[in-house]
């Protein structure tokens, strides 16, 4: 679903990193990102674009598109897989 990638960095920052230092950790992986990965991913989750959207910036076909999200998609969870938490109970 759509809402569960922010559309926003400020929104990005509020729904992903409960502190800064989260949020840190988080900027430093994408940072480390290479080039047409790095691209797609900012592209696809800050910015909300399409597939179509993201070829066209790269120069690629779509389906090389959805490709380099999904590496990287699959780099950030190995990086910061320390990060993943069960999802908190809350009172009733």
């Amino acid at each position: 679903p759509r809402d569960r990638y922010p559309g926003t960095i400020r929104d990005a920052r509020r729904a992903a990193a409960p502190d800064r230092s989260t949020y840190d950790e988080v900027v430093a992986a994408i940072s480390r990102l290479r080039g047409r990965q790095a691209t797609a991913i900012l592209l696809r989750v800050i910015e909300d674009e399409p597939y179509e959207s993201i070829a066209r910036s790269l120069g690629c076909s779509e389906v090389t598109a959805r490709v380099h999200v999904q590496r990287a998609r699959e780099k950030l969870r190995r990086w910061l897989s320390h990060l993943d938490r069960a999802p908190r109970e809350e009172a009733s």
